[in-house]
């Protein structure tokens, strides 16, 4: 087994630094292309007191809950302006007062337009808010939404999978996206889409396929949707945040797309490299 690098005065001091303003030791590893215990032995010598593994999230004045899918719906249907939600999410969450949900959220990958717009460099690494809706103000005590959103975005998502987040706002709905502004999310692309209603009365974004259109949709009309991005690295640097945190694409033995091409996951594992230039960072959250 080769041996691995050893790290000079200088690079353990940076190893240092970066730790003490909130990158995790695992996270180091990978950079420095060392062992995670490694990268605790040269913290202990230096006198630096090492976080707790998995430490506790700061209080919150309010009840975040992960949620299945369908908690997300139900609420849709009755206060959202589109009357639906998707059947999966990569994360659902929702606030709860008294045991009942009063705000839900929904995040899954963007359809591939959407990704390779937003991040052409790793597709793979966008996210999308897909759905956020909440009860009307008198029947919750919860005034700003943005809290539990920025919660979400700064720990509860894993952003070294998902760099990129995006959402929109609807203008033909009467939004301004202020909850995206108070939350941290930055504007970028504006653009007309045509929407569709199906038979109940239901909006949907678009049709991918005259013969999957099960839901006898028909185009309604057009609106004008605003794009909002929230960003853990530099534009630009996203696949090399995703390889530099471990992950990598793998095969599925056996599986194809419907396309016919093989089909793969994403999984992250430490893996030795040579030292690299550490990536400047934008916004990056501090680890609780």
């Amino acid at each position: 087994m080769p041996a691995r690098p050893r790290l000079s005065l200088t690079q353990e001091v940076e190893v240092v630094r970066r730790y003490r303003k909130g990158e995790s030791a695992r996270a180091l590893a990978v950079c420095f292309g060392i062992a995670i215990q490694t990268a605790c032995n040269i913290l202990h010598r230096h006198k630096v007191k090492i976080r707790p593994k998995h430490p506790e999230l700061p209080p919150a004045t309010y009840d975040i809950r992960p949620v299945k899918i369908d908690v997300v719906k139900e609420m849709c249907e009755q206060f959202h302006s589109y009357a639906s939600a998707g059947s999966i999410a990569t994360y659902a969450f929702a606030v709860f007062e008294n045991e009942i949900p009063v705000v839900v959220f929904a995040w899954q990958p963007p359809p591939p337009g959407a990704a390779q717009a937003a991040c052409p460099e790793a597709p793979e690494g966008v996210l999308a808010l897909s759905r956020m809706v909440a009860v009307p103000k008198s029947k919750r005590q919860l005034r700003h939404i943005s809290k539990p959103l920025r919660r979400q975005m700064k720990y509860l998502i894993d952003r070294t999978r998902w760099p990129v987040l995006i959402t929109y706002s609807d203008e033909g709905q009467g939004h301004t996206g202020h909850v995206y502004k108070c939350s941290g999310w930055h504007p970028t692309e504006r653009s007309k889409h045509i929407f569709y209603v199906d038979k109940e009365g239901r909006r949907a974004s678009h049709i991918t396929s005259e013969q999957e259109n099960d839901r006898g949709l028909k185009q309604q009309g057009r609106t004008i949707l605003q794009r909002w991005e929230h960003r853990i690295c530099p534009p630009g640097t996203a696949k090399e945040w995703m390889s530099r945190n471990g992950w990598y694409r793998a095969k599925i033995p056996g599986r194809t797309w419907r396309s016919g091409n093989p089909a793969y996951c994403w999984r992250r594992k430490i893996r030795r490299q040579s030292l690299p230039t550490p990536l400047p960072t934008t916004n990056t959250p501090t680890t609780a």
